[in-house]
């Protein structure tokens, strides 16, 4: 699967604003990137990133790699990590060109390890009116995930309730071994509650919160059973709503 990072088609995206320290402007570029994640195990050490340059114009890219955890709220936290080996750190593509980024890791430990491999676009300056300018520029975060054999996840919903204005308040707990992502929410005759959830990935051992809107209400007096879809199937929703529409 291929996404282009201007078009916003992939969940994986950072845009950051970056306000140039010396006089001038730059242009974002138009990349695509192919997988999307990678995943590591005992079997699978190596894998290669294909990236696209779209756009009309050259585009040089760099490439880095950070570590990824979570927080006991189950906010991301990343910091500079040496544990990944990859290459080139630095490409320079002509439109149209194609390059490959090799990926690798030394293998798995006891625990299943979480990174980012941040593709970052190097602005190409254009010096205009003497003035510094905002430029938007692209770094595309791709998961890099290193899993020990047997690592299980274990997605368990603590707490669900209707809030007041109709939206679901959901608690969640991975007591697994192996990251969870949440996708979206369902009602048992499989008709879409909710679009894809913001911070999806759920890691071994945290607990998250998330407060929903839902595309259609809840209503009666009956217990109700939505399916939660992960990466790992689906995960039930007991919720007793308390009042009709």
């Amino acid at each position: 699967m291929t996404c282009t990072c201007t078009h916003h088609r992939f969940m994986t995206i950072t845009l950051i604003a970056l306000t140039l320290l010396i006089s001038g402007r730059a242009q974002a570029g138009n990349f695509s990137v192919s997988p999307l994640d990678v995943q590591f195990s005992e079997q699978q050490r190596s894998t290669v990133l294909t990236v696209t340059n779209d756009d009309d114009k050259p585009l040089t890219l760099r490439v880095r790699a950070m570590r990824w955890t979570q927080d006991a709220q189950g906010n991301d936290s990343y910091e500079p990590s040496q544990e990944l080996v990859f290459f080139p750190r630095r490409l320079d593509l002509q439109a149209g060109d194609k390059r490959i980024i090799r990926v690798g890791t030394n293998g798995t430990g006891n625990d299943e390890n979480a990174y980012r491999l941040f593709i970052d676009e190097v602005p190409q300056v254009q010096a205009e009116g003497g003035q510094s300018r905002l430029a938007v520029l692209v770094s595309f975060g791709i998961p890099v995930f290193v899993t020990p054999a047997q690592a299980e996840a274990a997605l368990a919903v603590q707490s669900a309730s209707l809030a007041e204005d109709g939206q679901l308040l959901l608690q969640v707990h991975n007591e697994g071994a192996s990251r969870v992502r949440i996708s979206r929410l369902m009602d048992d005759k499989g008709e879409l509650l909710s679009e894809s959830l913001a911070s999806r990935y759920v890691f071994p051992g945290i607990r998250k919160e998330y407060r929903i809107a839902l595309q259609q209400p809840v209503c009666g007096n009956e217990v109700a059973t939505l399916k939660l879809e992960t990466d790992r199937g689906t995960t039930d929703v007991t919720i007793r709503p308390t009042h009709g529409c």
